[in-house]
């Protein structure tokens, strides 16, 4: 679930909370009608028969063969695929059945300022300790707000919201129903979907690539783990809340298991293919290199006794046979050693992945301690998440874009790179001495009082001056290069760059 805190978040208006008791994570959906079968039994088509044929018809014609009867699914296979759909069809059901229940859970809320909120994705939204409506909702629109005066302000807007004690209840009844492990309830029908965007660490995978490009900053999740921030309150002061704990495999797990069980299978009688022809190369190359060391330790008194029988017999030319054949076989043989150490490496990865999953799945069943009647408090960890805007914000916070991305985007190039670590100027993230520099007009130039006073074609979207181009025209119209780098260097004697 992405992420969305707010220490701020200052009041729900008057419809935020209609209807609204408890909470969880809904993914929005199309709704659509679905046609179950009433009747299980297997239907059969009646059997084909001839079309009736007349006595003179039968003398000078024969009657068309008859149509080969319906294929009829056996009744056993039959009721293996409505137990196989038995699910499909629950979960949709299930799915749809939530769906409308929390239609009408939607609303908008005032937060402070924070232009990380993306809408179209599920958000987590806290409410001020004193009231603690905190719920977990799906983002629609967002609208960030500023004036001139030096007011600022974010409002979403939401459907399906709910409370995190609503959403742990639903979540401990799947669990005590047999249900894998997973970060929300109700389960999303379809599998490939819910593996990933209901489960802690594949949708922590998801999310890094989505917004922060596969690069794990500063220790940052990209996904929000409500184990992480919140806990249940203690029954006395005199104690510490208590952590949220979900311990199981998850349908991931299980897939990743599964598939590496039966890769691991199939590398194995690869692998013993690829020994036993490794060792049949070596046994021919080590036979003739015996056959070199007697040809090289024929006298000449033998020599001249094979040449009774083979006057053509050379020991000089069946070495070097042997040797040139030697030297194929070395070649074939450095190709099946690759091709083993290859395997061996995906086998490895394999039997990691067996070796982790049994760790995993030593569990039978989900072990959890999720309660729906329990009051939330943040964790000591996370208290100042609810206490500091900075903190929440430093929680929040994600690129909008890639330094690179960036550059790219203003036609520019990067100079001076500076590392994340080791550089007396490092703060902890690449960035570069300067990505852009301005061009100084040349002297005596007066650019066009306007573009549209001077003859234009159009490049793509934007006019552009004939007869000019970056290199002949300055991008400001004074030399601000210079500028900028004495303003910066002010700004760096004030403050020291961070992250």
């Amino acid at each position: 679930m992405h992420r969305v805190i707010s220490p701020g978040l200052s009041s729900f208006e008057s419809n935020v909370l209609q209807n609204a008791t408890a909470t969880g994570g809904v993914v929005a959906g199309a709704s659509g009608s679905m046609v179950t079968q009433s009747d299980p039994r297997p239907t059969r088509a009646p059997a084909a028969q001839a079309a009736p044929v007349t006595g003179e018809a039968s003398s000078t014609k024969t009657a068309p063969p008859a149509a080969p009867p319906t294929p009829v699914i056996p009744p056993a296979s039959y009721e293996d695929i409505q137990r196989s759909n038995l699910t499909v069809y629950q979960l949709y059901a299930k799915y749809e059945y939530f769906r409308e229940r929390y239609a009408r859970r939607s609303g908008s809320a005032t937060l402070a300022w924070n232009p990380y909120v993306v809408p179209g994705f599920p958000g987590a939204l806290f409410d001020q300790r004193a009231t603690r409506v905190d719920i977990v909702c799906y983002i629609t629109t967002v609208q960030q707000t500023m004036s001139n005066e030096g007011q600022r302000g974010t409002v979403v807007s939401f459907l399906y919201g709910r409370q995190f004690q609503e959403m742990f209840e639903l979540m401990r009844q799947e669990f005590d129903g047999g249900e894998t492990a997973a970060g929300s309830a109700p389960a999303e029908p379809v599998r490939d979907v819910r593996k990933i965007v209901q489960s802690f660490e594949q949708a922590e995978s998801f999310y890094q690539r989505l917004f922060y490009g596969a690069q794990r900053l500063y220790n940052k999740d990209a996904a929000f783990d409500f184990r992480k921030i919140i806990a249940y309150a203690p029954s006395s002061d005199a104690q510490t809340p208590e952590p949220i704990f979900i311990d199981g495999p998850d349908e991931a797990t299980q897939d990743n298991l599964v598939f590496s069980t039966s890769l691991a299978e199939t590398l194995v009688k690869q692998r013993e293919v690829y020994e036993a022809q490794i060792t049949q190369l070596q046994g021919q190359i080590s036979t003739l290199k015996s056959e070199i060391e007697n040809l090289q330790a024929v006298t000449q008194d033998q020599i001249e006794f094979i040449h009774q029988d083979d006057p053509a017999f050379d020991p000089a030319v069946s070495v070097q046979q042997r040797r040139e054949q030697i030297a194929m076989l070395q070649i074939q043989l450095g190709t099946a050693q690759t091709q083993l150490a290859s395997l061996d490496l995906r086998l490895n990865q394999a039997l990691a992945v067996i070796q982790d999953s049994q760790n995993t799945t030593g569990v039978t069943r989900v072990r959890h301690n999720l309660d729906g009647t329990r009051e939330l408090v943040p964790l000591p960890t996370a208290a100042a998440l609810f206490n500091s805007y900075d903190s929440a914000m430093r929680y929040n916070w994600r690129p909008i874009c890639s330094l690179d991305e960036y550059i790219i985007f203003h036609d520019a190039a990067g100079e001076g790179p500076i590392a994340a670590q080791g550089h007396a100027r490092s703060v902890g993230a690449r960035f570069y001495d300067r990505i852009r520099r301005f061009t100084a007009p040349a002297e005596g130039f007066v650019p066009p009082p306007s573009v549209s006073e001077a003859t234009t074609t159009l490049a793509i979207d934007r006019p552009v001056v004939q007869g000019l181009d970056n290199a002949n025209f300055p991008q400001i119209r004074a030399d601000w290069d210079s500028v900028l780098l004495a303003y910066r260097q002010n700004v760096l004697r004030v403050k020291a760059p961070r992250t």
